[in-house]
């Protein structure tokens, strides 16, 4: 009985949430779509302004590399744009979580330290694998835009590099 009011009064607030959201949606700097995503999966950045999952974003890059080679010129312009608009997203995100994480280094106590290291274990992987899929593919570093993407991940991951080195050190 007080699970099914439980359920009920938790349906009702959802409820009151998402018509509060949705009248008021112009004053709020998010959207109902961005709202159910947020309770469908979880984030993986955990600096950045919205949900970002980095592994997924690396297999969609990576996705979008391993069609570059093999398109036309007319499609692969479109492929190209699209790439560079992805990595750039990955870039900004991965370099708000890299100093986030470095903050957080800094201030943190011994025990915090370890999800911390991991955290940055983890987006080093993440970084190293797209510079890596660049190496396979030296046609894509052609492209400017690309070729600055790749010059931006490749000090980002060498950022991370160094205070991983600097804390394995200590």
């Amino acid at each position: 009985m007080k699970t099914k009011r439980l359920q009920q009064s938790i349906l009702m607030t959802g409820v009151i949430i998402l018509t509060t959201v949705t009248t008021h949606a112009q004053d709020i700097n998010f959207s109902i779509k961005e709202v159910a995503e947020a309770f469908k999966r979880e984030n993986e950045c955990h600096y950045c302004t919205k949900i970002y999952q980095f592994s997924h974003k690396v297999q969609q890059i990576s996705n979008i590399m391993h069609d570059l080679k093999d398109l036309e010129t007319k499609k692969k312009h479109k492929k190209q744009k699209r790439l560079y608009k992805t990595l750039h997203a990955f870039i900004e995100n991965a370099a708000m979580e890299h100093q986030g994480l470095a903050d957080q280094l800094a201030f943190s106590k011994e025990e915090e330290m370890e999800n911390t290291i991991i955290s940055l274990i983890k987006l080093k992987g993440h970084t190293q694998r797209i510079v890596r899929l660049f190496e396979r593919l030296p046609d894509l570093s052609q492209d400017e835009s690309l070729l600055e993407s790749k010059k931006r991940l490749t000090a980002l991951n060498q950022s991370i590099g160094t205070i991983l080195t600097t804390l394995k050190k200590q």
